[in-house]
């Protein structure tokens, strides 16, 4: 999935990509109707892109904004463990998911996109509870 603007999609993008507008995914209350509203906005946007359980995903944009941390997070709620993210910075960071909930495989390349850090991250998230 892309997440950049769509003039730069349509400039070019990595074959069999969809764009997917980020801002769809904006809820302004975190009740539990708000929850309810944006699982049924996430649900139709990674729908109309093809997106469904049994998919992989990569997620990407043009720099190092939050978009795909975001859709990772998303993606992760709604079930789907799938997902890789490809961030390009300084040198290239591609960090995919193995499948087991908060558990990252991290490799960072250099600019000449030799490996120089290979890594398994374990991360734990506090997300509110739902009443």
């Amino acid at each position: 999935l892309d997440i950049r603007a769509r003039d730069f999609f349509v400039a070019g993008h990595i074959p069999g990509a969809r764009v997917v507008d980020l801002r769809k995914t904006d809820e302004e209350s975190s009740s539990p109707e708000g929850y309810r509203r944006l699982q049924a906005k996430c649900e139709q946007l990674f729908g109309s892109v093809g997106v469904d359980n049994s998919c992989e995903v990569l997620l990407y944009d043009d720099g190092l904004g939050p978009g795909p941390a975001r859709l990772y997070w998303l993606l992760d709620w709604l079930g789907h463990r799938d997902v890789s993210i490809l961030s390009r910075g300084y040198g290239n960071c591609r960090i995919t998911s193995t499948r087991l909930k908060n558990v990252w495989w991290v490799q960072y390349f250099n600019s000449m996109d030799t490996l120089i850090l290979n890594s398994i991250e374990v991360v734990g998230m506090i997300v509110g509870r739902l009443r």
